[in-house]
């Protein structure tokens, strides 16, 4: 399992963590903001994996007094145009599934599909793409990405975040609706442009979601991603994913 395939898998997202890279400890201000934003953003859409992958875990669903262990599996496929990354969660893996059609040239198109029929699968509206992933504090955006296809990309500033060299993103959503992020802030590794941690706003600027790297470890000579969360501030709920590392 490679560096970049294994970020892909997280919100279908590039590389590993690993290296020793830090900023100075004056952090030189950016030239052009949105110059630098718009080509990260790019970079970012642009980056797929480099071969067909699997990935299975579990999904931790934390509740007041109560967690909710789901089984999760993920198959990435690479096409010569483009990448498909199909999400499974529930009882026997049985339960709601979402495709993620990735390109490089285009924006995302999400499909989500009903394994019980044997029905074609449903185009999803923008709308749809900010509901649960099955039950989860994952909306289905999170785990495409679709912030880095919003019209508003900025390179904010660059940061330190535990021990590892940032560039901080902003991406903001023109048309926000209720409910919906209105900007979402991103810490891309400088290295491996992995997403170290990520927050979403509202469209009233209010904090609803952060995003974090929980843990790695090293797998074969490489840091792989082992468990990644995301915490729901409006309902003090969080969900967590780990991965099997050990096939």
């Amino acid at each position: 399992m490679n560096r970049r395939v294994a970020w892909v898998f997280l919100l279908a997202a590039g590389a590993g963590l690993l290296g020793l890279c830090k900023l100075a400890s004056q952090t030189p201000e950016i030239p052009d903001p949105v110059k630098s934003g718009r080509e990260l953003a790019e970079r970012l859409r642009k980056a797929g994996p480099a071969k067909s992958a699997s990935f299975d875990g579990l999904m931790l669903i934390v509740r007041p007094g109560k967690t909710n262990t789901i089984p999760i599996a993920s198959r990435i496929l690479v096409t010569e145009s483009n990448w498909h990354v199909r999400y499974v969660a529930g009882p026997g893996l049985a339960g709601e599934v979402l495709t993620v059609v990735r390109s490089s040239s285009k924006p995302n198109e999400y499909f989500s599909t009903d394994p019980t029929t044997n029905s074609a699968a449903k185009p999803l509206s923008a709308t749809e793409l900010f509901q649960p992933f099955a039950g989860s504090d994952f909306w289905r955006i999170d785990l495409g990405q679709e912030f880095f296809f919003w019209p508003e990309q900025r390179q904010i500033k660059n940061q330190m975040r535990r021990g590892r060299a940032c560039r901080v993103l902003e991406s903001r959503n023109p048309k926000a609706l209720p409910g919906t992020y209105g900007r979402v802030v991103s810490w891309i590794d400088v290295e491996t442009d992995g997403i170290l941690k990520a927050e979403a706003y509202d469209n009233r600027d209010r904090l609803l979601k952060e995003f974090l790297v929980v843990s790695f470890r090293k797998v074969d000579g490489q840091y792989q991603l082992e468990e990644m969360a995301i915490r729901n501030q409006k309902a003090g709920e969080e969900t967590r994913i780990l991965f099997d590392l050990s096939r």
